[in-house]
């Protein structure tokens, strides 16, 4: 009786963690395709209509502490704070939507003040189990990540011009291995040329790709689906006026 007794908790336990795992994890949409560089608040409201999720350049600017929309320092002329982003949509298509942050010149330097000031806007939204944070920093993803953050790392690709051999393409592959093992990401991220390496070479991660083809003609969106396709990978960045079926 006892060793029935104990399997049973056991069994239980075991099912449990998995669910628990489950939910702890990022839920992703219906659909993998979402709008690459949403970075105004004309191209938030069209995406936001059509796409289940949409990538934000956002940047830290030190001097304000706050958290602004775009590529760099220069682009705070046109002081579009990620705040006032979105605050541009209704409750309920903020919540529905799902957010790639693409975290310019976040580095370990101020990565503490970068996210202490993302996390005032995430909370006030309540958005922070729909987003995450993408950058290359390693150190800045785990304050990033120890914060409570879902993290993207963004990994090289094979620069065809410098990498020509299998040793070359080997060492750039255990490159990655080392970042993804010292920062454990609940993604990772790369161009759209890596596809299928990078699903062959990681088949544990969850993979995100972007700069995929950008003009909508039936070659490129063939590809993009061939992308979509692929069970490691969660979601593909397009430059399309709408979604695509895969």
């Amino acid at each position: 009786m006892r060793r029935f007794l104990l399997l049973s908790l056991v069994i239980i336990a075991f099912f449990s963690c998995d669910k628990k795992e489950d939910i702890a994890g990022f839920q992703y949409p219906d659909s993998k395709v979402w709008k690459h560089r949403v970075n105004s608040i004309e191209d938030l409201k069209t995406s936001a209509e059509n796409f289940d999720g949409i990538e934000v350049d956002i940047f830290y600017h030190p001097k304000r502490n706050d958290i602004y929309v775009g590529h760099s320092y220069a682009d705070s002329v046109n002081n579009l704070r990620f705040d006032d982003f979105l605050s541009s949509m209704n409750d309920s298509k903020k919540e529905d939507l799902c957010y790639w942050l693409d975290f310019k010149h976040l580095d370990e330097k101020n990565a503490e003040q970068a996210i202490r000031a993302l996390d005032i806007i995430v909370e006030k939204h309540k958005i922070k189990d729909k987003l995450f944070v993408e950058s290359y920093s390693q150190k800045a993803l785990k304050t990033a990540k120890g914060n409570g953050y879902f993290t993207m790392l963004w990994v090289t690709s094979l620069s065809y011009k410098e990498y020509k051999t299998l040793n070359d393409t080997i060492t750039v592959m255990n490159n990655i291995r080392k970042c993804i093992n010292n920062v454990s990401p609940d993604a990772i991220s790369c161009v759209s040329a890596m596809f299928p390496i990078l699903c062959d070479s990681f088949p544990e991660q969850k993979i995100h790709f972007w700069d995929t083809p950008k003009k909508y003609t039936p070659e490129n969106v063939k590809f993009t689906k061939k992308i979509c396709q692929n069970e490691k990978v969660k979601i593909v960045l397009v430059d399309y006026p709408n979604p695509i079926d895969y």
